[in-house]
C-alpha cells in the first residue's frame, strides 16, 4: 500500500462512498460477520471513550455544545453529557452506519488525540521531524523528491509547494519535514483533522 492509499485509507471511507446517506460496507467473505463501529474505530487507532469515566467526556461535551465546531454533531435530546453518552452508546454497536453517522462516532465517542499520536497508534513510521540538521535525510528526500511530482491539488499540504521557487532542491526535504512537525502537532480539534491527518499519512512517514 503506497502512502498516497495509507493516506486516503485513513479518512475511514470504504470504497467510493459519499455523503451522508450511503452506507459504508466493509468488504467481507460471506461468514464474516461485520464488526461494530465501535470495533472499527480501535482498529483505526482510536480509544473509546468509557461511559464510566465522566472526566475523559469533560472536553467532548463542550466541543459538542460549541457552534464554532462545524464537524457534524449528533442531535441530542439535551446539550448534557447522558445524552453523549447514549448517542454513543448506540452508534458505537451498530455494524451498518452512514459515512454521517461514522464520522460523528469518530469525533464525539474516542477520546481526543493528537495526529502524530494517531498516527503512532496506527502503528506506522512516522518520521522524526524534532531534527534540524541532516538527521534522517535518507528518509525524507525521497518523499519530498515525490511530492514534487505529486504533492498537488488534493494531496498538497496547505502551503508547501515544492521545489523552492528559489530552485535549491537540495533544501526541499526540510521543508517537508518542518511542514510535517507543523501537521502532526494539530490537535484533535483542528477543524481540518481529517485531511491534515490524510496528509500526514501520506507525507511524513516511511514507505
Amino acid at each position: 500500500m503506497t502512502n498516497l492509499t495509507k493516506g486516503l485509507a485513513s479518512l475511514g471511507v470504504a470504497g467510493a462512498a459519499a455523503g451522508g446517506g450511503i452506507l459504508i460496507k466493509n468488504q467481507l467473505t460471506p461468514n464474516e460477520e461485520k464488526p461494530s463501529v465501535s470495533k472499527r474505530l480501535e482498529n483505526e487507532g482510536y480509544t473509546i471513550l468509557k461511559e464510566s469515566m465522566d472526566s475523559d467526556w469533560s472536553t467532548t461535551l463542550t466541543k459538542h455544545k460549541d457552534t464554532q465546531v462545524k464537524h457534524p454533531k449528533f442531535l441530542l435530546t439535551s446539550q448534557e453529557l447522558p445524552s453523549l453518552k447514549a448517542a454513543c452508546k448506540d452508534v458505537l454497536v451498530r455494524t451498518d452506519v452512514s459515512e454521517d453517522n461514522y464520522k460523528k462516532a469518530k469525533k464525539w465517542c474516542v477520546k481526543p488525540v493528537s495526529i502524530g499520536d494517531l498516527i503512532k497508534a496506527k502503528r506506522l513510521n512516522l518520521l522524526d521531524t524534532t531534527k534540524t540538521d541532516e538527521t534522517g535525510k535518507e528518509q525524507w528526500k525521497p518523499l519530498a523528491d515525490e511530492y514534487v511530482n505529486t504533492g498537488k491539488g488534493v494531496n498538497q499540504i496547505t502551503g508547501l509547494t515544492l521545489p523552492l521557487t528559489s530552485g535549491n532542491r537540495e533544501d526541499d526535504w526540510k521543508q517537508l519535514r518542518t511542514k510535517c512537525k507543523e501537521l502532526i502537532a494539530k490537535d484533535f480539534w483542528s477543524e481540518q483533522y481529517g485531511d491534515e491527518l490524510s496528509k500526514s499519512i501520506m507525507w511524513c512517514v516511511s514507505k
